[in-house]
């Protein structure tokens, strides 16, 4: 005999809706007035990047010492990647704990001549349904 005695994951509602908009000056607003800033990962890492750089130009091509500042100035490019994905998913997770539903504004700009709708693509891990 089997029982299945397995009771529904519990939702927790915040009851809270959030709007964000992209920028250029700040990396997200919110609709309720949180700014939060771009950590700038690639200025952090410029020196070593600068370093690694200028070791692998002085290597003779083809040499295995070559291959191997390669790699090293490869290795400094993927921990930036990794650090801003790690980054963006530790964001969307606070915010999605935060807020039931998101959305993004969208920007209408009149000119003389057309209307032109302006709408940031919304990282889907941010869109809630």
């Amino acid at each position: 005999m089997v029982v299945d005695d397995v009771s529904p994951e519990v939702e927790v509602k915040t009851g809270r809706i959030a709007g964000f908009d992209f920028g250029l000056k700040t990396f997200l607003t919110c609709s309720d007035g949180t700014i939060i800033e771009s950590p700038q990962f690639f200025k952090q890492s410029l020196n070593a990047i600068k370093k690694a750089s200028k070791q692998h130009s002085k290597k003779l091509k083809g040499s295995s010492n070559r291959e191997r500042a390669r790699k090293n100035l490869v290795r400094k490019h993927e921990d930036i990647s990794n650090r801003r994905h790690d980054w963006f998913w530790k964001l969307a997770h606070e915010l999605t704990d935060k807020f039931d539903h998101a959305g993004e504004y969208v920007n209408i700009i009149q000119s003389d001549t057309k209307t032109v709708v302006r709408q940031r693509s919304m990282r889907s891990l941010l869109l809630l349904v």
